[in-house]
């Protein structure tokens, strides 16, 4: 394995639904792909439609205040 790729990934872990994660393995199957990589590029989508709330330096000062969790 080449750990000079990995070495600026974050691991992290999620609990699903059942449901959801029969969805994200039918999704996976159709496109011939892993259930990580269906999560990764969702991850990607999101950041992208938010994109307007960072900056080059990261978030803008107090946006993150105003997020919903």
């Amino acid at each position: 394995m080449n750990k000079t790729r990995f070495q600026h990934d974050r691991m992290t872990s999620l609990r699903l639904p059942q449901e959801v994660y029969e969805r994200l393995r039918l999704i996976a199957e159709d496109r011939w792909t892993t259930i990580s990589q269906v999560i990764r590029q969702g991850i990607r989508r999101e950041i992208e439609a938010n994109s307007g709330l960072f900056d080059p330096d990261g978030i803008k000062p107090d946006q993150h205040d105003l997020q919903a969790d």
